[in-house]
């Protein structure tokens, strides 16, 4: 069991590839004025300014100058690991302000866990453009290696422990610090994390940062690989829909793909014309489920009928109109550490419908516990952002809708599937991803592009008291299972409470 207080070393090392004196000497001077004071600070690839005295960083652990060297040098070769005491690692180009209780944050975030210290500590930090005058707050989701991949939003604004660095660099080559973060994100299993969920770096906007990676993180078909795939649909009459979803085979490339509709007491005769010509044209399975509408039973049915090694859970009422989209969904499953995956979902007036799903739970009045089950960005414009949520960016989430879901086979096996006993129409979906997350596989939405949900179109959205009665006993089950799993948040900020419509963002009082 960890200590609950131990005063951590922190080796500080501040770069930059420029002779920007004055950058550096604000970054000096802000670390000369921390509150704790246990780091050492090591300037690289730049001289130090000539009225900074390295005698007043002697109240630290000391101030040591490498001009020789870059700050990859650590991270690339254990060679150097001599040249820093720390137990911990940041780094920093010249221009960075930490406010006076930055480290004094850190330690105490780290202090906080109870079994061992975390190997990566992230902190959030705010940045402004030097033509303007106000700063842009940043909220950090904690660690989540799809964001870290998929956006630069991280910065160099964590601590990183020694053996995180090790760890890494026996896996990796890397030839920048973007590489680094970047590798950190692959890991699996992934270090354990703290968040220090208030603003405690100052970054400037024009500072580079060394950063050469894509930021639209779009993983390739493994060389060699040619996946197969059985596209399952639930499906009740709605020709229309089930047209405008299959319009997708028509553009699908590099996948092995079998098609299993699952019918529930479909009499609609252009529906059944319909599945004739599908089976006698591409050899479709179409599998009844009988009359009683059991949407988890209907999902494990087709996955029974199934024999490929990655099952796509979609619904009739989505569009897929972009090509290699959806075969972008699969890549993501190929990979060991990923359980399921989502997609961002539109409206077909062209808002945002999907993005992710977050989890809270709690006593709403006279009607009781809650277990609320909310879409990120729901309603917002394609141009609108969220501070905690920015579009274009892939992200790990407790859950995505069943609208679309991908999966290896093995995975969807060895959750057990869907719940057709307990959950056999409402949070379903919800219940399979958190068994997903339970036994630490990754949960992804991506942020594709083109893939239209018209939500509840093919069963409509009842409210009668039979449906609502359902969705309360549903609740029951879901408060029973997942309560204590889901209450820690993960993958959200204490600072901000996002519903269905993000819009406006309402703050619970953060400290500045």
């Amino acid at each position: 069991m960890a200590p609950t207080h131990w005063n951590h070393f922190i080796s500080v090392v501040v770069y930059h590839a420029e002779n920007n004196q004055a950058a550096l000497k604000k970054t000096l001077n802000s670390l000369l004025h921390q509150t704790y004071r246990n780091i050492e600070v090591i300037v690289f690839g730049n001289d130090l300014p000539r009225d900074c005295r390295q005698d007043d960083f002697m109240t630290l652990r000391g101030l040591i100058t490498r001009p020789d060297l870059n700050a990859n040098s650590f991270l690339k070769s254990k060679h150097y690991d001599s040249f820093y005491r720390g137990d911990y690692l940041l780094f920093a180009p010249a221009g960075t302000i930490f406010y006076s209780n930055c480290f004094e944050l850190a330690v105490d975030a780290i202090n906080n866990y109870t079994e061992q210290f975390p190997d990566l500590a992230i902190f959030d930090y705010d940045c402004i453009a030097s033509s303007q005058t106000t700063s842009e707050r940043v909220f950090l989701p904690g660690w989540d290696p799809e964001f870290a991949l998929s956006t630069d939003s991280y910065r160099t604004a964590f601590l990183s422990s020694r053996k995180l660095v090790e760890r890494v660099r026996s896996k990796y080559v890397l030839p920048n610090l973007d590489s680094w973060i970047s590798s950190v994100a692959k890991l699996h299993p992934q270090p354990e994390h703290a968040h220090i969920s208030e603003p405690a770096i100052h970054f400037t906007k024009d500072e580079q940062l060394d950063q050469s990676l894509p930021r639209l993180h779009r993983v390739e078909r493994p060389a060699g690989s040619n996946p197969t795939v059985s596209l399952i649909i639930p499906n009740r009459n709605r020709p229309d829909l089930l047209k405008s979803c299959l319009a997708m085979l028509d553009h699908i490339q590099g996948l092995d793909l079998d098609l299993i509709i699952v019918d529930n007491n479909s009499e609609d005769a252009e529906t059944l014309d319909l599945y004739k010509g599908l089976k006698s044209r591409i050899g479709a399975k179409i599998i009844d489920a009988g009359a009683m509408f059991n949407y988890s039973r209907m999902v494990n049915i087709g996955v029974q009928e199934s024999q490929s090694d990655f099952i796509a859970l979609i619904n009739n009422d989505v569009e897929f109109t972009i090509p290699g989209e959806f075969e972008n969904l699969v890549y993501h499953a190929m990979r060991p550490e990923v359980g399921i995956v989502g997609a961002r979902l539109f409206y077909p007036s062209g808002r945002i419908q999907h993005a992710g799903i977050v989890i809270d739970t709690g006593v709403m009045g006279n009607m009781g516990s809650e277990f609320r089950c909310r879409h990120v960005l729901r309603g917002c414009e394609k141009s609108e952002s969220d501070p905690r949520f920015p579009q274009n960016a892939d992200r790990s989430f407790m859950a995505v809708t069943g609208a679309v879901q991908v999966m290896k086979r093995d995975v969807f096996n060895s959750l057990g599937g869907y719940d057709e006993v307990y959950l056999p129409i409402e949070y379903n979906d919800i219940d399979f991803c958190l068994r997903a997350k339970i036994e630490e596989y990754r949960v992804l939405c991506v942020a594709l592009e083109g893939v239209f949900h018209r939500e509840s179109e093919s069963r409509g959205k009842e409210d009668s008291p039979e449906t609502r009665r359902m969705r309360e006993k549903a609740i029951k089950v879901m408060l029973s299972r997942w309560s204590e799993f889901v209450e820690n948040k993960p993958y959200g900020h204490p600072a901000i409470e996002v519903g269905d419509c993000p819009k406006p963002v309402v703050m619970s009082n953060p400290k500045s």
